[in-house]
């Protein structure tokens, strides 16, 4: 699991709707703020691994809801605030959104991808 994901799912919840903002928040300033692409040769962490590495870790706990869900809830909060938006930029990027939708379509349908 990548480093980005661990830091998301260590992010700690609690019923206090200030708090669940403040990590909504922190959540898609990270995705905004992260390139789209890797760039110095590969060695930094963009937005593709960080939607690759969160599709992986919901696809590899499928019978896990505490790891799936709060996946899922990150790609609602993404989706709503239009973080993901620039992943259209570059046709990998197309591809990851592709893959997240063919990932929940297949859910949906009960079958895994």
């Amino acid at each position: 699991m990548d480093h980005a994901f661990a830091r998301v799912e260590s992010i700690p919840i609690d019923d206090d709707l200030g708090q669940q903002r403040h990590v909504r928040n922190s959540i898609v300033m990270y995705a905004k703020r992260l390139p789209v692409e890797a760039n110095n040769g590969g060695r930094s962490y963009s937005l593709h691994a960080f939607v690759s590495d969160l599709i992986t870790e919901a696809k590899s706990n499928l019978s896990k809801n505490n790891k799936v869900i709060p996946v899922l809830q990150v790609f609602n909060v993404l989706l709503e605030t239009d973080a993901l938006e620039r992943l259209f930029e570059s046709k990998d990027g197309t591809n990851r959104c592709d893959a997240l939708y063919l990932f929940c379509l297949s859910e949906l349908e009960g079958h895994t991808v």
